[in-house]
């Protein structure tokens, strides 16, 4: 069946006669279901069973009626990059200016706030889009801040990112907290500048290598449960990377080969040479893993923890009954944390961390502290709450550094009165 439809145009008004010109009474041809005509900014098709739009009338559309009609499947679907001014309005159904507004509300909210500070678009150099309910991002927010270096879109709904979005200067990008299942194609051809990159908080099942591993200097791919830690992550030379948080990942040692631990050892001036701060919470980790360690000179900051609240589950637990001796030898380390591996002992080694200054052993089985803690001369803090000890090395008295200490009361009893004393007074 076809018939007419009376489509009415109101162009811009011109500023220098007054006037304003209409364009009235521009039949087209539509069948029942498809709507086919020329461009014009302004469309009016309501009440009728429209379910979908043909391309080309999208090029210079900058508003749409479609009140009552059926057009929902099209409009989720639709590519609105090429029309900047697209505006939904008078839309009955409730989803379909949902979705609407979820695609155009990161732009949306640029924009607003370039309006209230008077600003264009190449003078934004940090956005902060968290916490929006954003579920789409345009390939067009690329092309317009071309001068952007940092953004954080953690916090949303998002599960993919446009293939060829490209911030050619970014230096930082936050995609956590999102809905992704893999590592967004962007990620690995484009964003080479990248100095820091959060993907955590996700379901990536495979991490992808990015384009960024030669300049990447904070890296967060934690909490991504399932996901598979694949051989190139051990080859390639991250030589800039400082930071790094791999916890809560699915168990990678396992996964690799002997011959493969034995080629790729950390080695001096190697895979990670550079990094100083690690946590591998929750890794499956276990003594010869963590041995693997031995060549990270400039690491101050290591977390081989299991989560407290996890304390109960097998998956994913460190287990550690000793302090391993390459740790031991790390001289630069600042912050240590080996809280609930199941940890029996401490060794008298532990007297060459001289540049100790916390010290997370909690929630372990440790009984006693050997008399070189008299050596952790930089030692701040000392959590030893929910162990088994039951007396302090004499020396203890001699941490003139520390201001905070974590213990059970209930095992004060066994403390000498020099030491009690010492305590109480911190």
């Amino acid at each position: 069946m076809k018939f007419g439809k009376e489509i009415t145009t109101v162009l811009e008004e011109d500023t220098n006669s007054g006037t304003q010109d209409t364009i009235t009474n521009n039949s087209v041809e539509m069948d029942e279901n498809t709507v086919k005509t020329e461009a014009l900014s302004t469309r009016t098709f309501c009440d009728h069973e429209l379910q979908s739009i043909e391309d080309d009338i999208l090029v210079q559309l900058e508003c749409l009626h479609i009140d009552n009609n059926k057009a929902q499947e099209y409009i989720v679907s639709m590519n609105v990059d090429r029309t900047p001014g697209f505006k939904l309005q008078n839309n009955d159904n409730d989803q379909n200016t949902k979705v609407t507004n979820a695609m155009d509300i990161a732009m949306e909210l640029i924009d607003t706030e370039l309006n209230c500070c008077n600003k264009q678009y190449h003078d934004i150099f940090t956005v902060n889009l968290s916490h929006q309910d954003i579920n789409f991002v345009q390939e067009s927010m690329s092309q317009k801040l071309t001068n952007l270096i940092v953004l954080d879109l953690s916090h949303n709904k998002l599960s993919e990112l446009p293939d060829f979005l490209n911030f050619k200067v970014l230096k930082e990008l936050d995609i956590s907290h999102n809905n992704f299942e893999s590592m967004p194609l962007c990620l690995q051809v484009h964003f080479c500048k990248l100095v820091k990159l959060d993907i955590s908080h996700n379901q990536i099942k495979i991490l992808h290598k990015p384009r960024c591993t030669h300049t990447l200097q904070t890296f967060s791919m934690n909490h991504n449960i399932g996901m598979k830690i694949p051989e190139w992550f051990w080859y390639q030379e991250f030589l800039c990377l400082k930071e790094l948080n791999m916890s809560s990942t699915d168990p990678f040692f396992e996964h690799l080969p002997i011959w493969l631990l034995n080629h790729m050892e950390l080695k001096e001036n190697g895979v990670f040479s550079n990094l100083i701060s690690l946590h591998m919470q929750n890794t499956a980790a276990v003594m010869s893993n963590v041995s693997q360690l031995k060549y990270l000179k400039n690491i101050k900051y290591l977390n081989c923890s299991n989560d407290i609240d996890h304390r109960k589950s097998q998956d994913f637990v460190n287990v550690l009954w000793e302090l391993p001796l390459s740790i031991l030898y790390l001289s630069s380390i600042q912050e240590l944390h080996l809280s609930n591996v199941q940890l029996n002992c401490i060794p008298e080694d532990i007297g060459n961390l001289i540049c100790l200054e916390k010290l997370n052993i909690s929630h372990n089985k440790v009984y006693k502290l050997p008399e070189s803690f008299a050596n952790l001369k930089s030692l701040k803090i000392l959590d030893v709450s929910y162990n088994k000890l039951t007396m302090l090395p004499d020396g203890f008295v001699m941490l003139s550094n520390l201001t905070t200490f974590y213990a059970q009361r209930k095992y004060w009893m066994f403390l000498t009165i020099s030491l009690l004393c010492y305590l109480m007074g911190l």
